[in-house]
């Protein structure tokens, strides 16, 4: 599955901290953090996506936590079938103009049910 790169933060690390490091470990991409574009949250974690502006980078696998790291079109994202349905949202949250976070239909991972999550 292609999902959008993430991690968690470190102790004394902020989220946009955080996006830099694990972008540039798992990817090789240098970006910087914007707006936020969605929240999901459930019994198990919270995560929170971001705009990010392009600095620098090839896109590579890190040869861990990922197989590839590829650049898809955002007409590609919504009719690919090994895009999860939470990172098609994000995606599409990010492409929008709105700065306004709304409950968004999510069913999630039965397994850390309740699940709720929030896009711009």
């Amino acid at each position: 599955m292609l999902v959008i790169p993430g991690g968690y933060v470190n102790h004394g690390e902020s989220p946009q901290e955080a996006l830099k490091r694990e972008l540039l470990e798992e990817t090789g991409i240098s970006a910087e953090p914007g707006d936020i574009v969605g929240v999901r949250f459930n019994l198990h974690d919270w995560y929170i996506a971001f705009r990010a502006d392009y600095i620098c980078g090839t896109a590579r696998s890190d040869g861990s936590e990922n197989s590839e790291a590829v650049w898809i079109g955002l007409e590609e994202v919504a009719a690919r079938g090994d895009i999860p349905a939470l990172t098609k949202k994000l995606v599409q949250a990010a492409c929008g103009e709105s700065q306004k976070l709304i409950r968004a239909p999510y069913e999630g991972d039965a397994k850390y049910a309740p699940c709720s999550l929030y896009c711009a």
